[in-house]
């Protein structure tokens, strides 16, 4: 099958591999990012600017040369003033300080540091990830105005002008008119050359030739006004195009996303990071892709409490188990507050798998109607080495309910690729 690339908008054949080189390097820094959520701690994810390193092999464009094993060259060294032709060159004594020994400051030979602002590596951490099934709900509630390009004007600001539209309106106009002049003009010197011979046909039979060289005088008028009428102007108020944009109504999907903690007694400080490193994942990547997604906090141990966002991510609490509880408090803020024909419910739970054995029956209960009501429901369970009978009850649950997963997580560095397999864009 044929393929066709359109080098229309950059001229030269050198667009293709250009685009190449940009996608090789947005790999890479992906790469890099991708490591410092797996490997990082938190406050490298948290705070600042990133720093990350990417091989400098990946830098380089690729291009054709010639092949110097097939023929010999010969090469002229600006500023050379001790060799001539045949001598040798001794090698240097390797006491110079090129090489990968002795580099500094933690730099290595091959690599090169790119410094990515907190947005920046927040887009590429979370590129290429959306909550699943989002659906447009009721159209009245959800429609808000946004601003659509809607082609270009004569009037506007400075700082709306369109320079290349600009540019291609006048160069028309400037063909059109030139066009127009020189038709005239040509038929002007037609009718010049005519008259000028009739008047020396007069002057040769000794004729009055007056009349002639009056018309010849007022063609000679004609001719200047439309020599000065052809300098067009390079460019003319008239020719300024400027974008213009309209206001148009968008349907927006909103969601709300409960992110659910298990702070009991048996979360040790393992569990409670991995826990910890998931829900932060969880809030950047709603708070940065989304402006109509909102986010509820609901802790546990005995017994469920909505909490605010620093409550949530202190973690302090102890005690025992009781799963359906924190499923109850999901269920029936949804019902009070986030009507399902407006709202796309999500949630999230994390926990070490431990649960008071006789709630079991009732969490199963109470997963099963929470799932009725949302689009999508995650369990993760953290650092737990055999199947939990929680983990089991889940999966046998997930089995049945395609908008219901399970994962577990041992390891920090686990934790990031398992979000990206979480969120990851249908058929990407």
């Amino acid at each position: 099958m044929a393929t066709v690339i359109d080098r229309r908008s950059s001229g030269n054949r050198a667009s293709a591999s250009n685009d190449r080189l940009q996608r090789r390097v947005a790999e890479r820094l992906k790469e890099a990012v991708a490591n410092v959520a797996k490997n990082g701690s938190l406050k490298d994810i948290l705070t600042g600017d990133k720093s990350v390193k990417i091989p400098t092999k990946d830098l380089s464009e690729p291009s054709f040369r010639h092949d110097v094993s097939k023929e010999d060259w010969e090469r002229v060294l600006p500023g050379n003033k001790e060799y001539q032709k045949h001598d040798g060159i001794a090698k240097p004594d390797g006491s110079g300080s090129s090489g990968k020994e002795g580099s500094e400051e933690g730099e290595f030979d091959g690599e090169i540091i790119i410094s990515l602002s907190t947005d920046d590596f927040i887009n590429l951490l979370f590129d290429g990830l959306e909550l699943p099934d989002l659906l447009k709900r009721q159209k009245e509630a959800i429609e808000q105005m946004s601003y659509h390009r809607a082609g270009y004007v004569k009037d506007g600001t400075p700082s709306k002008l369109n320079l290349r539209r600009t540019m291609q309106t006048a160069k028309a106009r400037r063909i059109g008119l030139s066009g127009q002049f020189n038709k005239v003009l040509q038929e002007l010197y037609t009718a010049k050359a005519l008259v000028e011979a009739e008047i020396a046909d007069r002057v040769n039979t000794g004729l009055d030739c007056a009349i002639e060289l009056a018309h010849l005088n007022s063609i000679n008028t004609d001719i200047e006004l439309q020599e000065n009428k052809r300098k067009v102007p390079f460019i003319d108020s008239t020719d300024l195009r400027y974008n213009h944009s309209v206001e148009v109504p968008v349907l927006i999907s909103q969601a709300v996303m409960f992110c659910i903690m298990d702070t009991s007694g048996s979360m040790q400080e393992t569990e409670k990071d991995l826990a910890r490193r998931f829900f932060i994942l969880l809030y950047l990547f709603i708070k940065q892709q989304y402006t109509t997604v909102d986010i509820v906090f609901i802790r546990h141990d005995t017994r469920a409490h909505e909490c605010t966002e620093s409550e949530f991510f202190g973690i302090t609490t102890g005690g025992g188990t009781i799963i359906s509880t924190a499923l109850d408090k999901t269920e029936a803020i949804v019902k009070e507050r986030y009507p399902l024909h407006n709202w796309n419910v999500y949630f999230a739970q994390a926990s070490d798998g431990d649960n008071y054995y006789g709630d079991n029956p009732h969490m199963v209960e109470s997963l099963n109607s929470l799932l009725k009501l949302a689009q999508h429901g995650f369990y993760i369970e953290v650092n737990r080495q055999d199947i939990s009978s929680v983990m089991e009850l889940y999966a046998e649950i997930a089995e049945t309910a395609p908008n219901f997963k399970v994962l577990g997580i041992n390891k920090t560095e686990d934790v990031y690729p398992l979000f990206r397999q979480l969120f990851n864009k249908r058929g990407s």
